[in-house]
């Protein structure tokens, strides 16, 4: 699991081969490559820098973003292309320094056992890891902390003024979005009895995982739950407490014993919710007695920063400027997504009703100077259409251990 690392020119071409020699790894047709960079980019462009990764007549292109100086491009080696050669070209922007650090490592199939899911909303695993689980569908579990009922405003219900008050419309927000989380994962073949909601009050995630703080639920448990197929030790409490959500994480995992756990990475995603996510999974696995045997981080969200560029190209690497450090030994891992797989993805973030709102041509317009392109593919649709539906998914893999220590530090005092 460990990465390996190394320099190499960043103005010159480089056989690939050599790469691999000097970091004494094998050949092999599962290499995930990370190569990061400092860049300067050229203010006068409209358009969004990007740095195109050349591997033989093969180009991959990266758009970054302006304001970070330090960039990460993360790609996949195949075996065939092991004796080619790597260069980059860079297009409105220079790089700063001669040389590169590139790290490499062997990507494990995730074929030994099942792959649990731990969203903190419905949508987030769509979102993160909807062709993993696609390619996974019979190996996938995923349990979901909240329904995300979360709303501050009646005129953003799905329904315009269906409900005229705020409690009344947070709960029908909450159903519909525990409903979606149980079947949208139909459409890729994930059971219904292989998806768990827990009722976690959305918004109060952090006050409850973090402070223990006692929370009363907009929508109560029991109708939070009322699509899950596995019984749960939370499931009579009217008032879901810190240990109840540790009990009912560590109960899944005993249960589905799965080889592979995605959740929020605490490095890069700020979100306070997404927060607790990963601290109720480290609270839980240390209980346990089960042990996984590696861990997969994923952001949905970052510090000022957000995916750049249109749909169907690589996955964004954060920027390292980003990273809060937790673990001590963290590798990429890249999961690819052929165009089907693209296509269906965005179809399940479709199904989800809280990335289904359309945006008004002045919005379009707005959210397009933002972004600084124009895309051809979704354009009036939520921005994750163009941040998730891409031609590859980016996890940091750590092991379950420097997990359980990291996640120690989110914790008070």
């Amino acid at each position: 699991m460990n990465a390996i690392s190394t320099s190499i020119p960043l103005s010159k071409s480089t056989p690939i081969d050599a790469i691999l020699a000097s970091l004494a790894i094998a050949h092999s047709d599962r290499l995930t490559v990370q190569l990061t960079c400092r860049i300067k980019h050229r203010r006068w462009r409209l358009s969004l820098p990007q740095i195109n990764v050349h591997i033989g007549e093969k180009v991959i292109p990266f758009s970054m973003h302006r304001q970070h100086e330090q960039v990460a491009l993360t790609f996949l080696l195949t075996k065939k292309e092991l004796t080619s050669s790597l260069s980059l070209s860079f297009r409105g922007c220079k790089p700063l320094d001669t040389n590169g650090d590139i790290t490499v490592t062997s990507r494990p199939m995730l074929d030994d056992g099942p792959i649990m899911i731990v969203a903190p909303h419905p949508d987030d695993a769509e979102i993160a890891a909807g062709g993993l689980y696609t390619a996974h569908d019979s190996q996938t579990r995923i349990v979901t902390l909240s329904a995300g009922e979360l709303l501050r405003k009646l005129d953003r219900q799905y329904i315009a003024a269906l409900d005229n008050d705020l409690t009344t419309a947070r709960r029908r927000k909450g159903e519909v979005r525990s409903w979606n989380s149980a079947v949208t994962p139909l459409l890729s073949g994930v059971a219904v009895e292989h998806c768990s909601m827990l009722g976690v009050p959305d918004g109060h995630g952090w006050e409850i995982m973090h402070d223990d703080a006692v929370v009363d639920p907009v929508l109560p448990v029991t109708r939070a739950r009322r699509f899950n197929v596995l019984s749960l030790p939370g499931d009579s409490v009217e008032t879901l407490r810190r240990d109840d959500i540790i009990e009912d994480v560590k109960h899944l995992i005993e249960y589905w014993q799965p080889a592979t756990i995605l959740v929020t990475d605490p490095e890069y995603d700020p979100h306070a919710d997404h927060r607790a996510a990963a601290l109720a999974l480290a609270r839980a696995l240390e209980q346990c007695r089960y042990r996984p045997a590696r861990i997969l981080l994923y952001a949905n969200h970052y510090r000022d920063a957000h995916p750049p560029g249109p749909a169907f190209q690589p996955a964004w690497t954060p920027s390292p400027a980003l990273r809060k450090p937790c673990f001590q030994r963290p590798a990429p891992y890249l999961f690819p997504l052929d165009e089907k797989m693209q296509r269906h993805k965005a179809l399940l973030l479709d199904a989800m009703s809280d990335l289904s709102r359309r945006d008004r041509p002045r919005q379009i317009k707005k959210k397009h100077r933002k972004e600084g392109f124009i895309p051809l593919f979704a354009p009036d649709r939520d921005r994750y259409f163009q941040w998730a539906v891409r031609s590859s998914e980016y996890f940091q893999m750590v092991e379950v251990e420097d997990f359980i220590e990291g996640a120690k530090k989110l914790l008070p005092g």
